[in-house]
């Protein structure tokens, strides 16, 4: 540690305990600093919230230029898990509400886009297809090739919805002429929100500019197994609403499946099966809401 910055800050530790990245210091009157090394980019970071009015960090004391930064500690409170992520898409919405702002579209920029998950979707269905035919064919199947294909039907359809919604993402945007950006923070995993007085976001280095779907491609892959697509989306949308396009190519991009490596040790890959098929029973679940909603919208006529 920096001896020359506690100096600096009148700052006279009695304890630090390391963790990960960063260091717990207590000092001789019992307050709580967190110091990790100062990225420079953060700065800017904060500058910008504040003037978002967007407060939901934890206070800095350090100056831009020190080679470490100090922020005050927040005892986080323990909670629920699935608490913890509703919590977090609510600030989400809030910290996208606060930072919305338009700008030209680059159409390059949207065909290369467009072009890499068009060729993602090709390759896992040509892929799945592959190991779908090479499993039936073997005469002790393994556990989790037998878990796999009682779940195929719905890798297809999940690819196939998501191809759809790629399409018209890009059927739609194309026609744009300004698109929606936001800052996103770019790292929102379950220990990178804290809960105290307030709701607390750490760890900004990753935050940028983007699409508002990004952060919420992130959330959902960390909470899948807590809250349902479709909760995610109305706690999300409660407060800032989603434009079709923006929705569309959330769906283009939650419903791009991973690729699975069969080629592990069997007690890995049921496993990592295992968690494929949550991740596609949740979407598979919205999927299915989504088609009863229609058929309830389009009634067949009789006669």
């Amino acid at each position: 540690m920096n001896h020359k910055l506690f100096e600096k800050y009148d700052l006279y530790p009695k304890r630090i305990c390391k963790r990960k990245k960063i260091e717990i210091i207590e000092d001789i009157e019992n307050k709580k600093y967190v110091a990790k090394e100062n990225k420079k980019k953060t700065k800017d970071v904060y500058q910008y919230l504040r003037s978002r009015n967007f407060p939901f960090f934890p206070e800095v004391y350090t100056d831009w230029d020190d080679p470490i930064e100090l922020t005050k500690y927040i005892e986080d409170t323990p909670i629920d898990t699935t608490q913890r992520m509703e919590d977090m898409i609510y600030l989400t919405s809030i910290l996208h509400t606060k930072t919305a702002y338009y700008k030209s579209l680059d159409l390059d920029k949207i065909k290369e886009i467009y072009e890499t998950m068009e060729e993602e979707y090709a390759y896992l269905l040509s892929y799945y297809t592959s190991c779908q035919n090479m499993m039936e064919e073997e005469v002790y199947m393994a556990p989790s090739h037998y878990y796999f294909l009682l779940n195929i039907s719905k890798v297809y359809k999940i690819l196939e919805y998501g191809k759809e919604r790629l399409e018209s993402w890009y059927q739609e945007i194309i026609e744009k002429r300004n698109i929606r950006f936001v800052f996103n923070h770019n790292n929102l995993k379950k220990d990178h929100l804290l809960e105290n007085d307030q709701l607390y976001f750490i760890s900004w280095d990753s935050a940028q500019m983007g699409f508002p779907t990004d952060d919420l491609e992130r959330i959902f892959q960390e909470s899948y197994k807590e809250i349902d697509l479709e909760t995610l989306l109305h706690l999300y949308e409660s407060r800032f609403r989603l434009f079709d396009y923006e929705r569309n190519y959330l769906m283009a991009k939650l419903f791009s499946l991973k690729r699975i490596n069969f080629n592990q040790e069997e007690v890995i890959v049921i496993k990592e099966v295992a968690n494929f098929i949550d991740y596609l029973d949740n979407l598979y679940l919205y999927l299915s809401k989504q088609n009863s909603s229609k058929s309830n919208q389009n009634p067949k006529q009789k006669g």
